[in-house]
């Protein structure tokens, strides 16, 4: 038994969404809607707005905008929480890596991806999607997971809850992630096929969440790293790209040299690769020469 929470700004995307779920998921299951036209909520308020009332042991947040493809769904759901040790939050794309700098599932390297589903960025029609598939398909421990499909215990969800403090629709499936992770095992579970009508929006909003999410466990990524979990290339391609994200989103000139110092101690501290420091500089160059001309 599932209940499926789903906040909602579009009609044709839920009452699709609705027929998918009805018509695949071969389980007793809800569905429940947090109607969210004006944009009142936040994902996150609307998330524990909704899995507050739920009747079933598990929930299962999902975006509005998917279609579920593969029949009898929920049961291999429920097998799967029935089966994998100590499991935290199950989804079907994430990453096994967790790096010091804030970052999105999608940076790793792909030896560390994990996803198995349709992406539909153009046209809409359904069917027509882009098979998105990376590493074995089996279940495997990820850290991270995209949140257009996230499933947990009813339990688990008590315990963390999503973050409130986060607006927008940003950086809410990173941050209770990361936090549940730091207890439980999330997974990457393969034979749920959905098709996704939608792409993210990197923006300001975004880069603030991120950061915040990271933050929030960045003692416990540290302690990770101290234990030999640790790829320096991979490490340096997150803090290079981070520095460009803040260059990109902020619109704080001293906030993005604040973060980017701060996550350069940790980063050069652990790798004692040079390349960090130099693309640091090289990110001080670019910052003084924005600074000087917003004066």
């Amino acid at each position: 038994m599932i209940s499926i929470i789903v906040v909602s700004k579009n009609l044709f995307f839920l009452n699709q969404f609705k027929d998918s779920v009805k018509n695949t998921v071969g389980v007793p299951f809800e569905i429940i809607v947090v109607e969210n036209n004006d944009s009142l909520y936040s994902i996150s308020n609307g998330y524990n707005i909704g899995a507050k009332d739920a009747s079933f042991d598990i929930l299962s947040f999902v975006h509005e905008d998917i279609v579920f493809h593969t029949e009898n769904w929920g049961n291999i759901l429920m097998n799967y929480f029935e089966t994998l040790f100590n499991s935290g939050i199950l989804g079907i794309a994430g990453s096994s890596y967790l790096p010091i700098s804030p970052s999105d599932w999608w940076v790793s390297d792909s030896k560390y991806l994990h996803s198995y589903f349709l992406s539909n960025q153009k046209n809409g029609v359904v069917g027509r999607g882009v098979v998105c598939i990376d590493g074995v398909q089996d279940p495997h421990p990820v850290f991270s997971l995209d949140g257009m499909f996230l499933a947990m215990k009813k339990s688990v969800w008590k315990e963390f809850q999503f973050d409130e403090s986060l607006d927008g629709f940003h950086g809410y499936d990173t941050s209770i992630c990361y936090k549940v992770s730091q207890k439980y095992q999330n997974y990457f579970v393969p034979g749920i096929l959905l098709e996704h009508f939608s792409k993210g929006y990197p923006n300001e909003k975004w880069l603030l969440n991120t950061i915040a999410a990271n933050e929030c466990v960045l003692p416990f990524i540290l302690e990770k790293k101290k234990i030999g979990s640790l790829n320096i290339s991979l490490e340096i391609k997150s803090y290079r790209l981070f520095l460009r994200q803040l260059m990109k989103f902020s619109s704080n000139t001293s906030y993005k040299f604040l973060k980017a110092f701060y996550y350069l101690v940790p980063v050069f501290k652990f790798t004692k690769d040079w390349r960090a420091l130099f693309f640091f500089i090289l990110y001080f160059l670019r910052y003084l020469i924005q600074a000087i001309r917003i004066k």
